[in-house]
């Protein structure tokens, strides 16, 4: 593997993004900009935060988890699009579900969840302009906001 001096990194290089997204006040900012959301107070937040729960199940890794009051929301640095992104994007918010998710909760104290997937992927670009991906787990869907992002719900 080849690696880059520091002075040549990106904020959509994998170390740079996790580090920068361990800041409170950055990550919340970036959260809050991207969702229109205000997070009242962030109780969690780690970058590369495993989730591997399932016996034979498959794990995950997040880039930038960050668990607020009434919210938990996953942000990841995509530079690679995968012709199964939105499948992912199912999959990942299930897991997060299942370990926020204890013995005697009912389903209605599921938090709201929002995975964001920040794609850098020319081939997205060339689709209609579109540079990232937002799953929520809210049945509401919001139109594609000024910052190009598609918002909504991802079969």
């Amino acid at each position: 593997m080849k690696y880059k001096n520091y002075d040549d990194l990106f904020f959509t290089d994998d170390f740079l993004f996790s580090k920068i997204m361990r800041n409170p006040e950055i990550a919340k900012g970036v959260v809050e900009n991207l969702l229109g959301i205000k997070i009242s107070k962030i109780k969690f937040l780690t970058s590369q935060h495993t989730i591997d729960e399932l016996y034979n199940g498959r794990g995950i890794r997040l880039d930038a988890y960050i668990e607020g009051t009434n919210e938990i929301i996953d942000v990841e640095m995509q530079t690679k699009l995968r012709k199964d992104e939105g499948l992912r994007m199912r999959y990942y918010q299930s897991v997060i579900d299942i370990e926020s998710m204890n013995k005697g909760k009912t389903y209605r104290e599921l938090k709201e969840s929002y995975i964001i997937f920040l794609c850098c992927n020319t081939n997205l670009i060339a689709q209609g302009g579109t540079s990232g991906l937002l799953y929520s787990s809210s049945m509401n869907t919001k139109a594609a906001s000024n910052s190009g992002f598609l918002a909504g719900n991802v079969p």
